[in-house]
């Protein structure tokens, strides 16, 4: 089990994003647009260093992805993909418009961020499209935009209504590899391919239900974790289908879901009523009896967490503080 402790503060509005591909570089992301990246992350505040970007971004970060300290992956609200080749450096970040295709409520939204590889970044938005890259660095040519998903939302289809404002939106997209991509939208549908890059293949269309799934994580290419809205219950997706996993709290809902490959997972769950966030641990969250314990309670929600090693994580909280967690080498 990890030990959790507080690093500092690091930034002056709510942290919305984490990735750490190495223990020697971790970036963060904010509600004002900004990137933080640190070469010392378990250290203190002072070793973190603002990213140089444009200030007309000035909108949340909504994802971070890095495979590896040679590319990472953000993205903003208003349809842009930071990216970079040489994250550590501050000036190294290149900013671009990859989703001009708005919505009935206005412009664009990236609702998730997964790169499974330098050679493979996959961003979702709130209109039902994907917009992948086989070499996310080289700017909006190297971007293809295309509708994955041809669901409708649960109340048109209830009250048998068309036009844009039924599009579901896609919430979020998990790539265990970069033949094998899962994303969920707001009617609950599950979109599943092994061709990210194409249109074909990842579904949708499905009857929609009243109630979706908002939190997602692939741990490998053979099962992923989804939670349900206002629920907390972790259900498991395999290739024979979906079953129910686990309730993590009876009586409250699960508010995050976060998996390294073939490492570990965390969730947080929060009450439905009032009350403190709990973070839970599994090393085995894909068995058939997945043991999930109590690891932490944070004072501040929890936003993103990430692990580069299986005895060093770090977790992000809406108080723009880091979490350190670790363990001990013995045997777990």
């Amino acid at each position: 089990m990890l030990r959790w402790r507080a690093s500092g503060r690091i930034d002056n509005a709510p942290l919305t994003g984490l990735a750490c591909p190495s223990s020697s570089l971790c970036v963060a992301g904010d509600t004002s647009g900004r990137l933080i990246v640190s070469t010392k992350p378990t250290g203190a505040a002072a070793r973190w260093r603002a990213v140089e970007l444009p200030a007309v971004l000035n909108v949340s970060i909504g994802g971070i992805s890095c495979p590896s300290v040679h590319l990472c992956g953000a993205i903003d609200s208003a349809g842009d993909v930071i990216t970079s080749t040489n994250p550590a450096s501050l000036r190294a970040w290149r900013v671009t418009r990859v989703d001009n295709s708005g919505n009935y409520n206005g412009g664009p939204e990236l609702t998730g961020v997964s790169c499974p590889s330098r050679s493979l970044c996959v961003v979702v938005d709130n209109s039902g499209n994907a917009i992948t890259s086989t070499n996310p660095s080289q700017g909006a040519s190297a971007w293809t935009l295309h509708r994955i998903d041809s669901g409708i939302d649960y109340g048109c289809y209830h009250y048998n209504e068309t036009g844009p404002q039924c599009i579901p939106g896609l919430v979020a997209v998990s790539c265990a590899t970069t033949t094998k991509c899962v994303a969920i939208d707001w009617a609950g549908g599950i979109l599943t391919t092994h061709d990210p890059t194409g249109t074909a293949g990842w579904g949708g269309g499905q009857q929609p239900a009243s109630s979706s799934f908002d939190e997602l994580a692939c741990p490998s290419s053979r099962a992923c974790l989804l939670s349900q809205l206002y629920s907390g219950q972790i259900f498991l997706l395999r290739r024979r289908g979906l079953t129910e996993g686990v309730n993590l709290d009876p009586s409250g809902v699960i508010t995050g879901l976060w998996c390294e490959p073939a490492r570990i997972c965390f969730a947080t769950t929060q009450p439905n009523t009032s009350g403190t966030t709990r973070l839970l641990e599994s090393v085995k969250p894909t068995a058939p009896r997945p043991a999930w314990k109590h690891a932490y309670t944070p004072p501040h929600p929890i936003s993103a967490i990430s692990c580069p090693s299986a005895n060093l994580c770090l977790a992000a909280q809406d108080n723009d503080i880091i979490l350190v967690g670790t363990r001990s080498n013995h045997r777990r």
